[in-house]
């Protein structure tokens, strides 16, 4: 068939049988899995490599692999004929094959940023590709259309994950234990791809491969990480009113901070796999826009200051993100309040400005996430949420108090306040 033609609406592939709806279904399940295990992949090194550019990438991959399983997720319901709500559906999805959910757990023990990336470029993002690549090629573009819709979506971004994450890798300087241990885990990992027949299954499949790291379960260690990009602080003083510039100082390292939340809900969303997925959907939506949010400071101070590094990140609250108990810290999340007015009527500069409107925008939908889910997973969610609320603040205090707290650093290249 003309591939320029118009007729069967410009689909392609018309004549080939592709696949039925239970084959469909079994494929779109590992998709489903994968996505969602490297959702979980992303997320945990956000906060365990330390490169904030790093982080801040993994922060958004994590996102579009959440909205990837959603898509693949929604279509699996309508296969089934299904009407389900992402409320509905657990974020533990059942593992469609244990040499695939083997494959993964021995990934979650990579270790480091440079072999992690590595296998990430080399492993696991191109077999995610090559099925999909496979997807696109086996099934009737006619009979499967809104299957193949989402897959022109997909593909789409997973071919700049890929892209990134080699960008990444480029810039590293891997020693020679680096590069060793990264060959090591190549190998090793492509052993259990080739033991589940790729992501897809459809390759022929090697011997089973026994457990090696993942032994014991991953966990994440507990402590902040963190490169040297930005200078570091325990807590700001907060400034009088009427000290414009240093409130200015003060907005903008607020904002630079909220990578401590963004590292906050990253944790939260790899310690409690077996939430709804609605939450764990939203929760990965959060820990993007707070990594987005730290990334408004970081611009508007480079842009202002033309150097990232002139104002320091708060760090009480990245502490307190890697103490607190996964309820308590998502309660907490939901009770912020913003500074957008501050900005409107005072700070005359049209960047921050824009950055501040989409942050209280962003702010206000999170606090109505977070006050929706609290309710539906609590008989008396008033009492419940107070209670929590209490005990967050307590413990957020003790933290905060560890520590004197210090007025901002001037910048020492000091640059324009306005502009319009």
């Amino acid at each position: 068939m003309d591939v320029q033609s118009y007729r069967y609406a410009g689909l392609s592939h018309i004549y080939n049988p592709g696949l039925s709806v239970a084959q469909t279904i079994t494929l779109l399940e590992r998709f489903v899995y994968s996505e969602q295990r490297m959702l979980r992949l992303l997320a945990s090194r956000i906060v365990t490599i330390p490169q904030r550019d790093i982080k801040v990438l993994l922060a958004r991959l994590q996102y579009e692999d959440a909205q990837h399983c959603d898509a693949w997720l929604t279509r699996v319901h309508e296969l089934k004929g299904q009407v389900q709500t992402a409320s509905q559906c657990s974020s533990h999805q059942e593992s469609p094959d244990e040499a695939l959910t083997l494959l993964f757990d021995e990934a979650e023990h990579l270790p480091g940023c440079y072999p992690f990336l590595r296998v990430m470029t080399t492993i696991l993002k191109p077999a995610l590709l090559a099925a999909y690549n496979s997807y696109r090629h086996t099934t009737n573009h006619l009979a499967d259309y809104p299957g193949l819709r989402i897959l022109h979506s997909v593909e789409v971004e997973e071919v700049e994950h890929l892209q990134l994450l080699n960008l990444a890798l480029l810039d590293l300087q891997p020693n020679a234990e680096e590069l060793q241990s990264a060959e090591q885990w190549e190998n090793s990992l492509s052993e259990y791809l080739a033991a589940a027949g790729g992501i897809d299954g459809v390759a022929p499949r090697m011997a089973a491969y026994p457990r090696q790291a993942s032994i014991q379960p991953y966990t994440i260690p507990r402590q902040l990480t963190r490169d040297s990009t930005i200078p570091r602080i325990w807590d700001y003083e907060v400034p009088t009113p009427a000290d414009e510039e240093s409130n200015l100082h003060y907005l903008l390292g607020l904002r630079l901070s909220e990578i401590n939340n963004a590292e906050g809900l990253a944790l939260l969303l790899y310690e409690t796999p077996h939430m709804p997925w609605g939450i764990c959907l939203d929760i990965a939506r959060q820990c993007w826009d707070k990594m987005r949010h730290s990334l408004f400071g970081e611009a508007a101070i480079e842009d202002i200051y033309a150097d990232r590094s002139a104002i320091p990140l708060r760090d009480f609250d990245g502490h307190y993100a890697m103490e607190a108990p996964p309820l308590e810290y998502f309660t907490i999340l939901g009770l912020e309040t913003s500074e957008c007015e501050f900005v409107r009527n005072t700070i005359l500069n049209s960047l921050l400005t824009t950055f501040q409107d989409f942050d209280c925008s962003d702010e206000q939908l999170h606090v109505a996430q977070h006050n929706h889910h609290l309710a539906h997973r609590h008989p008396q969610p008033t009492a419940t949420c107070a209670m929590h609320a209490r005990m967050a603040h307590e413990h957020l205090n003790a933290v905060r108090q560890r520590h004197a707290a210090q007025p901002i650093p001037a910048p020492t290249i000091i640059g324009p306040i306005q502009n319009q």
